[in-house]
């Protein structure tokens, strides 16, 4: 049985949930919340949350965030190697959702900027490796998200990356391209394509091109054509993680070889999912959903 191994970002997330335009120098009424986020640790706790053996490695301060955070990621399921950082604190992300469900994120990457260089060791033939862009776009891990997907294709594991945000990513586009070159998937949605030139241009350095469309759905590119699958009509509360969520629905079916189609339904699907409610997350065991 494949496990999934998830690398990268885990944070604590507070959502405010607005009801009106910010006012700027003024107040603005919103509902707040706290929960687990983190690109990496959603996509980890959606795949968990199906059924999925997932193996998280990030890092985390020695604080209540970190707790409640690992707390979270165990309730969900999710195996952990998570180092505990004495000397930071735990990624902290304020999350500001507007009327229209699109969320506008201001992070603390905390102890986010450490990655246990061992944690290459857990990689096996039996592993699936997913990178958040986050950690292979940041200086003081991407060596070892390096270190990571060579690994994975030493021992013969397969491997996929999201690119996480467009802006770094226009920052660091050739480090990105040589590190991603050859990954079995790569996930944009479409700004980020857009910085890599399109479906085409992901297509050329990776097996299988995958964009998140938003309301338009997603589309891929793999080594047996392009696919097209449409979103699922939901009414939007908050659009905080649905790409998480969409590659913890697409990846598994599209390694357990379904229908290009098929697999990107299952990734939207789980996106519709995840925008039906407040938080990033899947709905946990304790939370009356």
């Amino acid at each position: 049985m494949t496990q999934f191994v998830v690398v990268g970002d885990v944070m604590l997330d507070i959502t405010a949930l607005t009801t009106s335009p910010l006012l700027h120098a003024s107040d603005t009424p919103a509902q707040i919340s706290m929960q687990q986020g983190g690109s990496a640790a959603n996509t980890a706790s959606w795949l968990a949350a199906a059924g999925t053996d997932v193996l998280f490695v990030g890092s985390v301060g020695d604080d209540a965030s970190g707790r409640s955070v690992t707390e979270a990621l165990k309730r969900c399921g999710v195996k952990l190697q998570v180092s505990v950082r004495d000397d930071m604190s735990t990624g902290v992300c304020i999350v500001v959702v507007g009327p229209d469900g699109e969320r506008t994120m201001l992070p603390d990457g905390g102890a986010n900027v450490f990655l246990d260089p061992d944690a290459v060791a857990c990689i096996t033939a039996d592993s699936h490796l997913h990178l958040s862009g986050y950690a292979l776009l940041r200086d003081s891990t991407a060596d070892t998200c390096q270190r990571m997907l060579e690994r994975a294709r030493h021992v013969g594991a397969t491997t996929s990356i999201d690119c996480a945000s467009a802006g770094p990513l226009a920052q660091r586009t050739a480090d990105f391209l040589s590190a991603a070159r050859g990954c079995d998937v790569l996930i944009a949605n479409a700004d980020e394509a857009e910085v890599l030139g399109g479906l085409r241009g992901m297509h050329a350095m990776t097996r299988t091109a995958v964009v998140k469309l938003g309301a338009h759905g997603s589309e891929l590119l793999g080594p047996h054509g392009s696919a097209i699958a449409p979103a699922v009509s939901v009414e939007v509360v908050d659009t905080t993680g649905a790409g998480d969520a969409f590659a913890a629905g697409f990846l598994p079916a599209y390694l357990a070889g379904v229908r290009p189609e098929e697999a990107l339904m299952a990734g939207n699907r789980r996106a519709s999912e995840a925008v039906c409610r407040v938080g990033a997350g899947p709905p946990g065991p304790d939370s009356g959903e």
